[in-house]
């Protein structure tokens, strides 16, 4: 037999110590469970004690059935009224969605119907303007009146910001061939070439000397 060293013959192994916060909560829990059992123990007592008979085992039982039948009562209306309101309440929120519903349809469909209705006056509109359209069948007729009437759209402005219509342009007779002109606003009394020729030129150069004088 081998005799132990000293190492092995005294060593002792030491449980780890438990965390305080783990010893308090332990602590606590019996103070609990204790406390528990003696409240059982004290009522257990005084129900034996105004029993005249002592513990009857079947009026227990029968008496625990009824409560319990009572308790399961009382939880079916319970349950039937939380249902019943529940219903209620559905049925209250799907009657608004169907009236949002319903109005958000009808103000869709009255603008649609604005909409339409913009649409068909537009297209009446173009139907009456379409009736002057530029077609194959009535073009010799539309070059004719174009040649008949013309319509000048020039116009001049002069130094003092005024606008200067422009003349009504020449007649185009058919078989004759247009000259083409100068503007027409250039050869108007007061405002010939020349006048502005006059009065533009003077200006610029007094502008140039000023301009020389300065540097």
């Amino acid at each position: 037999m081998q005799i132990p060293t000293k190492m092995e013959l005294y060593e002792v192994k030491q449980a780890e110590w438990t965390a305080p916060e783990d010893v308090a909560d332990l602590f606590w829990r019996r103070i609990v469970y204790n406390s528990a059992i003696l409240s059982m123990r004290r009522i257990f007592r005084e129900e034996y004690e105004a029993s005249p008979t002592g513990f009857n085992a079947i009026q227990i039982k029968k008496e625990a059935n009824e409560e319990l039948d009572r308790l399961i009562e009382e939880n079916e209306k319970r349950n039937k009224d939380l249902a019943d309101a529940r219903v209620k309440r559905e049925k209250e929120v799907i009657e608004r969605l169907e009236e949002e519903t319903l109005l958000e349809i009808e103000r869709r469909l009255d603008r649609e119907t604005e909409k339409a209705a913009i649409k068909t006056e537009q297209i009446l509109s173009l139907i009456e303007q379409s009736k002057n359209f530029i077609t194959k069948e009535n073009l010799d007729e539309k070059v004719r009146e174009a040649l008949e009437n013309p319509i000048n759209l020039d116009y001049a402005i002069d130094l003092n910001g005024a606008k200067i219509e422009n003349v009504q342009p020449q007649k185009c007779f058919e078989g004759i061939k247009a000259t083409q002109r100068g503007r027409a606003f250039d050869h108007q009394p007061g405002y010939t070439l020349r006048k502005l020729d006059t009065i533009v030129r003077p200006k610029r150069r007094e502008i140039v000397r000023d301009n020389a004088q300065n540097k």
